[in-house]
Parts: C-alpha cells; structure tokens; sequence
C-alpha cells in the first residue's frame, strides 16, 4: 500500500532489505532472492547489491550503469550480476553496460554475464524485454544452486516451459 521513490541511499537500501527480509519470513522456503531493476531501477540494484550482498544472490540489471559501488569481498564470490542492454538503447547508451561488465571484471566478480540485445531500434532499444529478463533469471537459478535438491527444483521448473532451452537444463 506505501509507495516510496528510491535512489542510491541509506534509506532506500534499508527499505529494499526490510522488504526482503518480510518476504524471507512469511515464505521460510525462499532459498534464493534476486533483484531486478530497470532503468533507474537498474543503477540501484548495482549499488544495492554492493551495499547488502547478504540479502541477494543475484541482480538483473537492464539498461543501466553502475556508478559509486562498494565491491564487498562477499558479493564478488556470491552475488551473481546479470547485465541486460539493448545495442539500440537512445536513453542509457549500450557503452554503459560495457563499462559496468569491465568494472565488475576488474573487480574479480565470478558470476557475471553481460547479454546485449540485437535487433531493436532506438524507440524500443531501452523499454523492458521480458523474454531475456527470463533468460537472465534462468541463468541466475543455474549459478546460485547449492544442493542438489534444488539443483531438480531448477530443473524441473525449466523443462515446463513450452519451448525448455536443453543446453542450460544440461549445463
């Protein structure tokens, strides 16, 4: 019911978490969290992810850039960072997303992967793309297994999608 508008701050990073946390407790069989962001949305999940690593296994980032970032030893080994760009994005151009890859490169990140998107033009270049977002979550799923119980969780709920990628149930 409240809505609040966030940046990259104290405050809004403690929201996020608080949210997190209300989830984790009222769904005890949460076993992973990911943040997705969008745009604007996409700048605070790179930061939230270096300021609350043990809050999330993992961010999609779409059409964004990362900014001021503190690199916790925790998050490079645990947090996976999914970059998503369309190469026609007229908003936040595509170098931001290379920019960010080879920072987390730089910085020792082991779950990491950047996925530029061909084939749209500057007016649908920075608009959500639900499809690779997914894709993106897929991959995160496939990074973050733990056990092996939710290794065929993973699995499983792979294999019901209409058209199940095999090369990533393989992997």
């Amino acid at each position: 019911g409240n809505r609040f508008n966030f940046v990259q701050g104290k405050k809004d990073g403690e929201q996020i978490a608080e949210i997190i946390a209300s989830f984790r407790e009222a769904y005890p069989d949460i076993d992973r969290v990911y943040l997705y962001g969008h745009s604007q949305g996409a700048f605070f999940c790179y930061w939230y992810a270096g300021e609350y690593p043990d809050t999330l296994d993992g961010i999609v980032a779409h059409a964004g850039n990362v900014l001021s970032v503190q690199h916790d030893k925790k998050a490079k080994k645990n947090v996976g960072i999914g970059i998503l760009h369309g190469r026609a994005d007229a908003v936040v151009g595509v170098f931001c997303a290379f920019r960010t890859f080879g920072v987390y490169h730089a910085e020792g990140y082991q779950k990491l992967k950047l996925e530029i998107v061909e084939g749209l033009n500057e007016r649908s270049g920075h608009w959500p793309l639900p499809f690779q977002v997914g894709q993106m979550l897929d991959w995160l799923d496939s990074i973050t297994i733990t056990t092996p119980e939710i290794g065929f969780d993973v699995i499983d709920q792979m294999m019901k999608v209409e058209q199940p990628n095999l090369s990533s149930i393989a992997t």
